[in-house]
């Protein structure tokens, strides 16, 4: 099961989040998604996670 874990808007507004993957190894347990421009990355550890979204969020301008 997946669950929001945080939001975060990148430079265009679009949403940055986070989510926690219930049943997973905690080294795989969340990935994380731009709906500005659809890139995702999926199954790391909760810290690498936030930064690698908060790092996107802080550079990406896109929006569809």
């Amino acid at each position: 099961m997946a669950t929001l874990h945080s939001s975060r808007l990148n430079r265009s507004g679009h949403v940055v989040d986070v989510v926690s993957h219930t049943g997973r190894p905690p080294e795989q347990s969340y990935s994380w998604h731009c709906s500005g421009c659809g890139t995702e990355h999926r199954y790391g550890p909760q810290a690498a996670a936030e930064n690698a979204a908060a790092q996107h969020a802080a550079t990406c301008t896109s929006g569809r």
